[in-house]
C-alpha cells in the first residue's frame, strides 16, 4: 500500500504574513498523522488570476487553499463548482483543487455558527446588526439565517454600499436555492449617527465583519457612537481575533459599555477545522486547534 501524498495547502490574501493559521493546520497534521504543509501567499487583487493558474497544475500545484481579504468574492469567478452555502453567500473562503478543477466552499459559515452556538441561545437571534459589506459579512448573514435569524441591519461605508450588498446577497441566495427563512434587511451608513439608535433598537447581536483592529488599533470616529447606541444585553461578536492579551478594538469598546463579547478565535479555529476536513477527509478536534492558536499567540508576544 503506497503512502498518501503530502498535502500542499495554504492561505491567499493581502498582508497575510502575520496569520497564525499555519500553526493551527500544523497541529491538525500532527494529530491526524497526515503529512502536509501550510504556507502563506500574499496575493494582490491584480495577481489573483495568475496565482490561481500557477496553483492549479505543475510543480507548484496545491491541494487546497483558504482565502481571505480581499479575495473572498473575486475568487468566485474562477470556480468550476461550489457548495450551496458558498453560492448563497456569494463568497468563498476555502478552495479544493480537484484534478485542476476548483471547488469553492465557505467554512466561515459553519465556523461562525459553531462559535455562536458556544455563546448564544437561539432566542438571542431576533435582531442582528452587521458591520461590513465584504465576504465575511456575507458569510455572517447566511450563518445567522441558518440559525434562525431573520432581521438584519447592515452598516456600510455608505448607505448605497449597504444597499448594494443587500441586493447582491438576495440575488445570491435566490440562485443558491438554499432553504432559508424569509429575511428582511435595513441599510445604513456607518457615519449616520442620527440613525444609530433606531437602527439597533431591537438588535441582540452585533457582528464586526470588517478588518477594524486586524492590523492596528485605530478606532474609526463613527465606531464608538455606534456602540454607545447599542441596547444593554447585546452580544458583540468580533470576527477579528486578538494575538495578545489585549482585547480587539471592538471587544474593548464592548467591555467599556458592559456588553458581552468575544473575538474571532473560536470562529477561526472552527472554520479551519472544517476546511481541513475538506482538504484531508478528517475533522480534527476543536481543542487541538485552539491550543495551537493560543500557543502561537503566546509565542508571538514572548
Amino acid at each position: 500500500m503506497s503512502a498518501r501524498p503530502s498535502l500542499n495547502l495554504g492561505l491567499i490574501g493581502s498582508s497575510v504574513s502575520r496569520s497564525l493559521s499555519p500553526f493551527i493546520h500544523q497541529a491538525f497534521f500532527d494529530c491526524t498523522g497526515i503529512a502536509g504543509s501550510y504556507r502563506l501567499f500574499d496575493v494582490a487583487e491584480s495577481q489573483l488570476a495568475s496565482r490561481l493558474a500557477v496553483m492549479t497544475k505543475g510543480p507548484q500545484a496545491m491541494d487546497g487553499i483558504n482565502v481571505t481579504l480581499p479575495h473572498k468574492v473575486a475568487v468566485f469567478d474562477f470556480l468550476e463548482s461550489c457548495s450551496p452555502q458558498a453560492r448563497a453567500a456569494g463568497a468563498v473562503n476555502t478552495v479544493v483543487f480537484n484534478k485542476e478543477k476548483l471547488e469553492g466552499h465557505n467554512t466561515d459559515i459553519v465556523g461562525l455558527r459553531a462559535s455562536l452556538e458556544q455563546s448564544l441561545s437561539p432566542s438571542a437571534l431576533k435582531g442582528t446588526a452587521i458591520i461590513g459589506t465584504g465576504g465575511a459579512a456575507r458569510a455572517a448573514v447566511i450563518a445567522l439565517a441558518e440559525m434562525g435569524a431573520t432581521n438584519f441591519q447592515i452598516f456600510g461605508r455608505s448607505k448605497e454600499r449597504a444597499e448594494g450588498f443587500i441586493t447582491s446577497l438576495e440575488q445570491s441566495i435566490a440562485l443558491s436555492q438554499l432553504s432559508l427563512p424569509q429575511l428582511s434587511f435595513g441599510a445604513f451608513a456607518v457615519d449616520a449617527e442620527e440613525e444609530f439608535s433606531a437602527a439597533v433598537e431591537h438588535c441582540q447581536i452585533v457582528i464586526n465583519a470588517t478588518s477594524i483592529g486586524h492590523l492596528d488599533n485605530e478606532v474609526p470616529p463613527w465606531l464608538e457612537p455606534l456602540f454607545m447606541a447599542l441596547p444593554k444585553g447585546v452580544f458583540v461578536q468580533d470576527l477579528v481575533y486578538a494575538k495578545n492579551s489585549e482585547p480587539t478594538v471592538c471587544c474593548r469598546l464592548a467591555q467599556k459599555y458592559q456588553l458581552e463579547n468575544t473575538d474571532g478565535k473560536a470562529m477561526l479555529v472552527h472554520q479551519a477545522r472544517f476546511a481541513f476536513a475538506l482538504f484531508a477527509g478528517q475533522l480534527p478536534p476543536y481543542e487541538v486547534g485552539l491550543n495551537a492558536l493560543l500557543a502561537a499567540c503566546a509565542k508571538a508576544n514572548s
